[in-house]
Order: C-alpha cells, then structure tokens, then sequence
C-alpha cells in the first residue's frame, strides 16, 4: 500500500468513528503512522481529503451497481439489480459506505464531486425519469425519488450491519418491495 493509500485508509477511519470535527489532520496523520505534512504532500486540505475520499468511493460503488444488465428489463427489474448490487456493495464495504452517507449532504463535498457521482447514478436518475413519464412512479422530483431509494439502502445496510444480521434472497426480496410500494404510483 503506498503512503497516499494508507493516509486515505487512516482519514476513512478516523472520519467514521469520529466525525469531521473531531478528525483534526493531526489525528488522521498519527492514525496513517506519517507526519502531518505528508497528509499536505498529497492532499491541500481536509476538504480535499473528504472530495477524494467521497469521490472514490462513489465511483467504485457506481461502476459496481451500473455493470451491465440485461437489455430490455422492466423498469421493477431492473431497478431491483441496481437496488439489490447497492446493498450488496454497501454490506460489502461498510466503513466507505458509511463515510460516504456521512458526507452525502456535507458542505464539504464540493459541487463538481456532487455532479461527478450525479453524473455515475444516471442510469437510475434515467430509470426514475421513465418510471414517473409512464406513470409506474408517483409523480414527484426525481431527485426526491432518488433520495427515497437511497435513503431505503442506507437506512437497511446500517440496520442490517448494527443488528449483525445476513441480507439472504428472502429477505432482500421484502425489502426491495417496500422501497418498491414506496415509490410506486399504483
């Protein structure tokens, strides 16, 4: 791993057990075993640091969710693949998903970060807008639709990952239709 990488593991962890304000870069710099000013080598500021981080992962995370699918999927199924691969992911890699949900609406992550990962999740962005056009979804902002899919994943995976328990079919199965009904005009 090179030092780059252990600074973004070390930053990752401290931001998730501690939070922003109690992740001063003094802290991610004894965490990561480096002096301060090799944070500094590679990143001008934390917020830097939070955009890479953030970043990073959102992409990562999207190029898992959004390979490819079968063609000419149901809007429901194809919905319940990204669904199910982001929990998936999520489950997978909880510390960068729970960083990342931190940051979501953090004024520390940058409006070109915030477009860059909007620009990733446009497959569902573009499955949301077909879904309200044919009248399958509620007709309301699709960047509220958005975030109640969203919300739906995080709140599971933190629930699923605190009680300690397993995502099988069935289970994932009931979860998806209710985001599903949630969502759904009819």
């Amino acid at each position: 791993m090179s030092k780059k990488e252990i600074i973004e593991q070390a930053a990752l962890n401290v931001f998730v057990t501690r939070g922003l304000y109690d992740a001063p870069m003094a802290f991610i710099a004894k965490e990561a075993g480096v002096p301060v000013g090799s944070i500094y080598t590679y990143f001008d500021s934390k917020e830097a640091l939070i955009n890479t981080l953030y970043l990073q992962f959102k992409q990562a995370m999207g190029y898992f969710i959004f390979s490819p699918v079968p063609p000419d999927l149901s809007i429901y199924a194809e919905l319940k693949i990204y669904w199910t691969r982001a929990m998936q992911y999520g489950l997978a890699h909880q510390e960068g998903f729970f960083f990342a949900e931190q940051f979501s609406n953090s004024p520390m992550v940058q409006p070109v970060s915030r477009d860059t990962v909007r620009a990733n999740f446009e497959k569902v962005y573009r499955l949301i807008d077909l879904g309200i056009q044919n009248g399958t979804f509620k007709p309301i902002d699709p960047d509220l639709l958005h975030h109640l899919i969203y919300t739906n994943i995080t709140s599971m995976i933190k629930y699923l990952s605190l009680a300690k328990m397993t995502l099988d079919a069935e289970l994932e199965d009931h979860l998806f239709q209710c985001c599903w009904d949630g969502i759904c005009a009819r």
